[in-house]
Protein backbone atom coordinates (compact mmCIF):
# COMPACT_ATOMS: atom_id res chain seq x y z
CA UNK A 1 0.00 0.00 0.00
CA UNK A 2 1.46 3.54 -0.98
CA UNK A 3 2.23 5.42 2.01
CA UNK A 4 2.25 9.18 2.98
CA UNK A 5 6.03 10.99 2.08
CA UNK A 6 8.67 11.02 4.55
CA UNK A 7 9.79 14.63 5.95
CA UNK A 8 12.69 13.40 4.55
CA UNK A 9 11.74 12.09 1.21
CA UNK A 10 10.18 15.63 0.50
CA UNK A 11 13.67 17.33 1.97
CA UNK A 12 15.08 15.51 -0.96
CA UNK A 13 12.64 15.77 -3.52
CA UNK A 14 13.08 19.37 -3.06
CA UNK A 15 16.65 19.25 -3.31
CA UNK A 16 16.60 17.68 -6.28
CA UNK A 17 14.28 20.47 -7.60
CA UNK A 18 16.98 22.62 -6.55
CA UNK A 19 19.92 20.81 -8.60
CA UNK A 20 17.82 19.86 -11.51
CA UNK A 21 17.04 23.69 -12.03
CA UNK A 22 20.70 23.99 -12.85
CA UNK A 23 21.27 20.78 -14.94
CA UNK A 24 20.23 20.84 -18.49
CA UNK A 25 20.42 16.98 -18.72
CA UNK A 26 18.31 16.57 -16.20
CA UNK A 27 15.54 19.26 -16.95
CA UNK A 28 15.19 16.90 -20.20
CA UNK A 29 14.42 14.09 -17.90
CA UNK A 30 12.08 16.37 -16.01
CA UNK A 31 10.44 17.28 -19.10
CA UNK A 32 9.90 13.17 -20.31
CA UNK A 33 8.34 12.09 -16.29
CA UNK A 34 6.07 15.14 -15.69
CA UNK A 35 2.99 14.33 -18.52
CA UNK A 36 3.61 10.54 -17.17
CA UNK A 37 3.72 11.20 -13.47
CA UNK A 38 0.21 14.27 -13.80
CA UNK A 39 -1.59 11.80 -15.99
CA UNK A 40 -1.21 9.18 -13.47
CA UNK A 41 -2.27 11.43 -10.11
CA UNK A 42 -4.97 12.46 -13.04
CA UNK A 43 -6.31 8.48 -12.93
CA UNK A 44 -6.15 8.49 -9.13
CA UNK A 45 -8.28 11.56 -8.55
CA UNK A 46 -10.86 10.13 -11.22
CA UNK A 47 -10.56 7.21 -9.05
CA UNK A 48 -11.40 8.81 -5.83
CA UNK A 49 -14.21 10.63 -7.21
CA UNK A 50 -15.67 7.45 -8.33
CA UNK A 51 -15.42 6.23 -4.39
CA UNK A 52 -16.78 8.84 -3.00
CA UNK A 53 -19.97 9.35 -5.34
CA UNK A 54 -20.05 5.25 -5.18
CA UNK A 55 -19.70 5.07 -1.60
CA UNK A 56 -22.42 3.01 0.21
CA UNK A 57 -23.21 1.38 -3.10
CA UNK A 58 -21.33 -1.47 -5.41
CA UNK A 59 -18.80 -2.53 -2.83
CA UNK A 60 -17.04 -4.85 -5.99
CA UNK A 61 -16.45 -1.48 -7.78
CA UNK A 62 -15.46 0.34 -4.91
CA UNK A 63 -12.57 -2.01 -4.34
CA UNK A 64 -12.14 -2.10 -7.72
CA UNK A 65 -11.76 1.36 -7.84
CA UNK A 66 -9.54 1.95 -4.96
CA UNK A 67 -7.18 -0.92 -6.30
CA UNK A 68 -6.62 1.44 -9.76
CA UNK A 69 -6.20 4.79 -7.52
CA UNK A 70 -3.41 2.70 -5.48
CA UNK A 71 -1.87 1.27 -8.79
CA UNK A 72 -1.75 5.13 -10.18
CA UNK A 73 0.00 6.52 -7.14
CA UNK A 74 2.55 3.90 -7.12
CA UNK A 75 3.50 4.24 -10.32
CA UNK A 76 3.76 8.07 -9.93
CA UNK A 77 5.29 7.75 -6.67
CA UNK A 78 8.27 4.98 -8.56
CA UNK A 79 8.72 8.13 -11.25
CA UNK A 80 9.44 10.29 -8.35
CA UNK A 81 11.77 8.45 -6.84
CA UNK A 82 13.83 8.02 -9.92
CA UNK A 83 13.70 11.15 -10.52
CA UNK A 84 15.28 11.97 -7.01
CA UNK A 85 17.82 9.96 -7.00
CA UNK A 86 18.78 10.92 -10.44
CA UNK A 87 19.44 14.22 -8.80
CA UNK A 88 20.77 13.47 -5.68
CA UNK A 89 23.46 11.32 -7.56
CA UNK A 90 24.26 14.99 -9.25
CA UNK A 91 24.13 16.34 -5.50
CA UNK A 92 26.72 13.65 -5.06
CA UNK A 93 29.13 14.07 -7.81
CA UNK A 94 29.27 17.80 -7.12
CA UNK A 95 29.76 17.41 -3.80
CA UNK A 96 32.72 15.02 -4.01
CA UNK A 97 34.94 17.77 -6.37
CA UNK A 98 34.84 19.84 -3.70
CA UNK A 99 35.34 17.31 -0.98
CA UNK A 100 32.53 18.00 1.33
CA UNK A 101 30.07 14.60 2.74
CA UNK A 102 26.83 13.32 1.44
CA UNK A 103 24.39 10.73 2.13
CA UNK A 104 24.79 7.25 0.73
CA UNK A 105 22.47 6.91 -2.20
CA UNK A 106 19.04 5.91 -1.56
CA UNK A 107 19.68 1.60 -1.72
CA UNK A 108 15.82 0.93 -1.97
CA UNK A 109 15.70 2.77 -5.63
CA UNK A 110 15.59 0.31 -8.55
CA UNK A 111 18.67 -0.41 -10.62
CA UNK A 112 16.83 0.94 -13.73
CA UNK A 113 13.95 3.49 -14.42
CA UNK A 114 11.94 2.62 -17.44
CA UNK A 115 10.98 6.11 -18.47
CA UNK A 116 7.73 6.52 -20.52
CA UNK A 117 7.96 9.43 -23.28
CA UNK A 118 5.07 11.01 -24.36
CA UNK A 119 5.33 12.04 -28.38
CA UNK A 120 4.89 15.73 -27.25
CA UNK A 121 8.26 15.25 -25.68
CA UNK A 122 10.09 13.34 -27.98
CA UNK A 123 12.39 16.63 -29.04
CA UNK A 124 13.16 17.05 -24.99
CA UNK A 125 14.80 13.95 -25.11
CA UNK A 126 15.58 13.25 -29.20
CA UNK A 127 19.47 13.17 -28.20
CA UNK A 128 18.83 10.29 -25.73
CA UNK A 129 16.70 8.33 -28.68
CA UNK A 130 18.68 8.97 -31.47
CA UNK A 131 21.73 6.65 -30.05
CA UNK A 132 19.66 3.94 -30.56
CA UNK A 133 17.53 4.07 -33.98
CA UNK A 134 20.86 3.43 -36.09
CA UNK A 135 20.78 -0.19 -34.51
CA UNK A 136 16.80 -0.38 -34.59
CA UNK A 137 16.93 0.44 -38.31
CA UNK A 138 19.78 -1.60 -39.22
CA UNK A 139 18.04 -5.13 -37.65
CA UNK A 140 14.06 -4.12 -38.67
CA UNK A 141 15.66 -2.77 -42.64
CA UNK A 142 13.69 0.77 -41.61
CA UNK A 143 15.02 3.91 -42.36
CA UNK A 144 15.40 5.84 -38.89
CA UNK A 145 13.36 8.44 -39.98
CA UNK A 146 10.96 6.13 -40.68
CA UNK A 147 10.99 5.14 -36.78
CA UNK A 148 11.00 8.84 -36.03
CA UNK A 149 7.78 9.39 -37.78
CA UNK A 150 6.44 6.55 -35.74
CA UNK A 151 7.22 7.72 -32.72
CA UNK A 152 6.18 11.40 -33.61
CA UNK A 153 2.77 10.01 -34.91
CA UNK A 154 1.91 8.32 -31.55
CA UNK A 155 1.80 4.63 -33.59
CA UNK A 156 4.56 3.66 -31.66
CA UNK A 157 5.53 4.89 -28.17
CA UNK A 158 9.08 5.49 -26.89
CA UNK A 159 9.99 4.02 -23.60
CA UNK A 160 13.68 4.60 -22.26
CA UNK A 161 15.43 2.23 -20.15
CA UNK A 162 17.96 4.71 -17.29
CA UNK A 163 20.73 3.66 -15.59
CA UNK A 164 20.13 5.21 -12.19
CA UNK A 165 23.91 4.74 -10.91
CA UNK A 166 25.19 5.53 -13.96
CA UNK A 167 22.80 8.55 -14.82
CA UNK A 168 22.86 7.52 -18.94
CA UNK A 169 20.00 5.87 -21.08
CA UNK A 170 21.19 2.20 -21.83
CA UNK A 171 18.32 1.22 -23.77
CA UNK A 172 15.16 1.69 -25.88
CA UNK A 173 11.95 0.21 -26.67
CA UNK A 174 8.63 0.82 -28.54
CA UNK A 175 5.30 0.00 -28.04
CA UNK A 176 1.86 -0.27 -29.72
CA UNK A 177 -1.46 -0.93 -29.10
CA UNK A 178 -3.18 -3.41 -31.66
CA UNK A 179 -7.38 -4.24 -31.31
CA UNK A 180 -7.90 -8.06 -31.91
CA UNK A 181 -11.28 -8.99 -31.75
CA UNK A 182 -12.82 -6.80 -28.21
CA UNK A 183 -9.31 -6.92 -26.91
CA UNK A 184 -6.27 -4.77 -27.05
CA UNK A 185 -3.16 -6.38 -26.97
CA UNK A 186 0.08 -4.00 -26.10
CA UNK A 187 2.63 -5.30 -28.72
CA UNK A 188 6.69 -4.52 -27.84
CA UNK A 189 8.20 -3.86 -31.15
CA UNK A 190 11.37 -3.02 -30.87
CA UNK A 191 14.24 -2.87 -28.33
CA UNK A 192 17.31 -2.94 -28.35
CA UNK A 193 20.33 -1.63 -26.16
CA UNK A 194 23.61 -2.51 -24.06
CA UNK A 195 24.01 -5.29 -21.18
CA UNK A 196 20.47 -6.28 -21.48
CA UNK A 197 20.78 -8.47 -18.40
CA UNK A 198 20.79 -5.59 -15.89
CA UNK A 199 17.57 -4.44 -17.07
CA UNK A 200 15.21 -6.82 -18.90
CA UNK A 201 12.90 -7.97 -16.60
CA UNK A 202 12.41 -4.42 -15.05
CA UNK A 203 11.94 -2.95 -19.00
CA UNK A 204 9.28 -5.99 -19.53
CA UNK A 205 7.28 -6.36 -16.30
CA UNK A 206 6.88 -1.91 -16.10
CA UNK A 207 5.97 -2.22 -19.93
CA UNK A 208 3.00 -4.57 -19.12
CA UNK A 209 2.04 -2.44 -16.12
CA UNK A 210 1.77 0.65 -18.32
CA UNK A 211 0.15 -1.25 -20.85
CA UNK A 212 -2.64 -2.64 -18.39
CA UNK A 213 -3.05 0.39 -16.33
CA UNK A 214 -2.74 3.04 -18.95
CA UNK A 215 -3.99 1.92 -22.32
CA UNK A 216 -6.35 -1.00 -21.27
CA UNK A 217 -4.37 -4.13 -22.73
CA UNK A 218 -5.66 -7.37 -21.99
CA UNK A 219 -2.65 -9.51 -22.98
CA UNK A 220 0.72 -8.61 -24.48
CA UNK A 221 2.73 -9.56 -27.17
CA UNK A 222 6.56 -9.41 -27.80
CA UNK A 223 8.34 -9.34 -31.56
CA UNK A 224 12.27 -10.32 -30.96
CA UNK A 225 15.16 -11.69 -32.08
CA UNK A 226 16.12 -14.99 -30.72
CA UNK A 227 17.72 -14.62 -27.89
CA UNK A 228 14.44 -12.65 -25.80
CA UNK A 229 13.07 -16.18 -25.74
CA UNK A 230 14.23 -17.07 -22.85
CA UNK A 231 13.84 -13.94 -20.75
CA UNK A 232 10.05 -13.74 -22.30
CA UNK A 233 9.28 -17.59 -21.26
CA UNK A 234 10.40 -17.19 -17.99
CA UNK A 235 7.72 -14.31 -17.90
CA UNK A 236 5.22 -16.75 -19.20
CA UNK A 237 4.97 -15.99 -22.89
CA UNK A 238 4.85 -18.72 -25.24
CA UNK A 239 6.18 -19.32 -28.36
CA UNK A 240 3.34 -18.94 -31.23
CA UNK A 241 5.16 -17.77 -34.44
CA UNK A 242 8.13 -18.31 -36.31
CA UNK A 243 8.60 -15.31 -38.89
CA UNK A 244 10.89 -16.57 -41.58
CA UNK A 245 12.61 -14.09 -44.32
CA UNK A 246 14.05 -13.76 -47.14
CA UNK A 247 15.20 -10.68 -50.22
CA UNK A 248 13.83 -10.79 -52.80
Amino acid sequence: MTQPLTKKEIEDFNRAVAIASGDEGLREIADALTPEILENLSHARNCLDLIIEGWGGDGLAIRGYTSQMMGHLSTARELCEAYTSLALGAVEAASSEVGESEPAPLEALPAVAIVTIHRDNLEAVAGFIDQFLPAISKRGRIPVEQLWEQLRSGEVQAHIVWDTAKETAVALAGTCVVIRGERRIGEIVWCTGKDRHDWWFHLLTQLETHLREHLGCEGFKVVCRPGWKKHCQELGYRLTHIVMERDA
